[in-house]
């Protein structure tokens, strides 16, 4: 009601529907999500997520906003739970928090791991370049005998619930899956 009509109305959220914002509007079709990735001074990505309303001139009026100004966007094709980003590093989490809770690993050991291989690979090729590499009839070959055992419970990991019981949040408390004084929260915002 306060904005002039072709306002755009874009949220920053990484998990409310975009549709949920439109049908409180008096025009749907100008409302979309645009979720910048965090820190969002630092990382360049953005994701676009209109709802079934969102005109397609509103997508690109938005996705060229974001360009001009230093941006990479993806446009969501479909809202979901999640969008891309955070749906991928669901995955990504719920099979680290299974390796920990079954004493596969040590958290610093998964954090190793993924720091000095594909954290490093992801940063210059994405995932399906690289299995483009690869193959897939040799990722064909790996996922047979791998999917069926990756983590894939619907439930919330009780390990995450546990550290959340206790208090333990990370860096805001002084622990999680660390200890954190102040020097090395620092030390670690510097970094990232």
């Amino acid at each position: 009601e306060l904005c002039p009509a072709h306002t755009i109305l874009a949220s920053n959220t990484s998990s409310l529907m975009p549709s949920a914002f439109a049908t409180a509007t008096q025009r749907a079709d100008k409302v979309l999500v645009a979720h910048y990735a965090n820190p969002p001074y630092l990382i360049p990505l953005v994701e676009i997520v209109p709802s079934g309303q969102t005109s397609d001139a509103t997508v690109a009026t938005v996705a060229d906003l974001l360009k001009k100004i230093g941006k990479r966007t993806i446009v969501v094709q479909q809202e979901v739970p999640g969008f891309v980003l955070n749906r991928l590093q669901g995955a990504l989490l719920r099979e680290a928090l299974w390796l920990v809770e079954n004493d596969i690993a040590t958290p610093q050991d998964v954090d190793v791991a993924i720091k000095n291989s594909i954290g490093r690979r992801w940063a210059v090729a994405g995932i399906f370049e690289i299995f483009e590499i690869a193959g897939w009839d040799l990722l064909l070959a790996v996922a047979e005998g791998l999917f069926p055992h990756l983590a894939s419970s619907s439930e919330v990991s009780p390990l995450l619930k546990s550290k959340v019981e206790r208090g333990e949040l990370g860096v805001k408390t002084g622990k999680g899956f660390y200890e954190w004084t102040p020097e090395a929260a620092e030390e670690l915002k510097q970094r990232l």
